[in-house]
């Protein structure tokens, strides 16, 4: 079989191509009678931080190491993983080289604006999925679904497959495991989390195989959300990703009251300016004016690695020096692991007087082309020049710390959510500056 013929029925979709293609996330693709539910890892879901080489100690945090083992003796098996940069022979180093891998991968500039999808060697395929032209949009999700023996981990974060991002810079993930379905579930079934996945990896455009496989999944005990985001023009009244996207489901949560404090924590800041900010504020925290947490060049200067390790760092001088730039909404921190510079992509909101909140942690960065924006003219429309994905996750407070909810109706605490900073912030000083490129 020629390799034209063979990237051909990858993504062909006709019932007897599905039966004979290659099953790409494995041939062991069988429903099996879920024996292990009681002993998955993370069966309600977990919040960590990655622990990092000089930070081996810090409290809920996890290893790329450790998430790719299984509970007792278990192996990883195969794999769908996404991300915005890639190192494969540190990944391929990390999991062997038996571990048969779908790679979703940002796509080149230069490449005609389809599917693309080509076979690395012999476990290994990658996927470049399909971008709109604005050339401001990139493929930016980092989500891993990790098939084992009996369950499946799923993994959302906002870490890249390299070192940089699971060894020096700070990241935080969401992770939770699942049993295998015994039989087929139609999506009305799935919950809302599975739902969200299943959607997502279907408009991102994974081979056909790997859809049936993570459609195989056992979601039912799901509680949270993932929130993504698709490139494309959408009518304002359907738009279902994005800040609306984010929006609708808070709606949905019945998330509602005055809010007492409202964050963002990101490692980019995009061209945003007082309008498109003032939406966001009524959009997701009913209007308050939400702050932005970004490292100032003093915190730069002053970390482990210095300005070696900001490259994963991007705030234009430019978009900091524009006079519609919201430079008052810019507070510093300090970081949980003292000198460490994070990577972390956070929304974060508490409501006075109820000891709750919710918070969002994924790939998304505070810009337009992430989170999206309303276009004017005749017919409005909501344009996302990203591919985004998250988890929506409700909070609640215990001495004024953060814990995991098991849902968004009882709010009973199930683990304390490790942040990448303290929660004592201050505005930027008359003296201070953002780390800019």
């Amino acid at each position: 079989m020629s390799r034209k013929r063979e990237i051909i029925t990858i993504i062909d979709s006709d019932e007897e191509g599905s039966q004979k293609r290659q099953n790409l996330c494995g041939q062991d693709n069988q429903r099996i009678k879920d024996t292990s539910r009681k002993r998955l890892s993370y069966s309600k879901g977990r919040v960590f931080l990655v622990k990092l080489g000089p930070f081996t100690a810090l409290e809920n945090s996890v290893s790329f190491e450790e998430l790719v083992v299984g509970h007792g003796s278990e192996k990883i098996k195969k794999a769908v993983m996404t991300t915005f940069v890639l190192d494969y022979e540190w990944l391929r180093g990390k999991l062997g080289n038996n571990v048969n891998l779908c790679l979703v991968i940002n796509f080149e500039k230069d490449k005609d604006y389809k599917v693309e999808v080509k076979r690395l060697d012999e476990n290994t395929v990658i996927v470049a999925p399909p971008q709109t032209k604005s050339r401001f949009g990139i493929f930016h999700p980092k989500i891993m679904v990790l098939w084992f023996e009996t369950f499946v981990r799923i993994v959302i974060s906002s870490a890249n497959l390299i070192a940089l991002d699971w060894e020096v810079m700070q990241n935080i993930l969401f992770v939770q495991d699942f049993p295998l379905l015994t039989e087929k579930t139609e999506k009305k079934d799935v919950s809302e989390f599975g739902c969200d996945i299943i959607q997502f990896f279907e408009a991102i455009k994974v081979p056909e195989q790997v859809l049936e496989a993570i459609e195989k999944i056992d979601f039912s005990t799901a509680k949270y959300r993932a929130l993504a985001s698709i490139p494309g023009k959408f009518p304002i009244n359907e738009a279902k990703y994005g800040y609306l996207g984010l929006s609708k489901a808070l709606s949905e949560k019945n998330f509602s009251g005055e809010v007492e404090y409202a964050f963002t924590h990101c490692s980019s800041v995009g061209f945003i300016d007082n309008e498109w900010y003032m939406e966001l504020c009524s959009k997701l925290f009913s209007g308050f004016a939400f702050k932005i947490l970004y490292p100032t060049t003093n915190m730069v200067s002053d970390s482990l690695l210095g300005e070696e390790s900001v490259c994963s760092l991007f705030f234009s001088k430019h978009a900091y020096l524009n006079r519609n730039f919201p430079k008052k909404i810019l507070y510093s921190y300090k970081a949980t692991s003292k000198g460490a510079l994070s990577h972390c992509k956070l929304l974060f909101c508490r409501f006075k007087g109820q000891n709750k909140g919710w918070l969002y942690l994924g790939s998304h960065n505070m810009s337009k082309a992430a989170w999206g924006k309303s276009t004017r003219g005749s017919l409005s429309q909501f344009e996302i020049g990203n591919t985004e994905i998250g988890a929506l996750l409700p909070v609640t407070y215990i001495e004024n710390k953060p814990y995991l909810a098991e849902d968004f109706v009882k709010f009973e605490a199930l683990s304390e959510i490790p942040l990448p900073f303290e929660l004592d912030f201050k505005p930027y000083s008359t003296a201070d500056v953002p780390w800019t490129t």
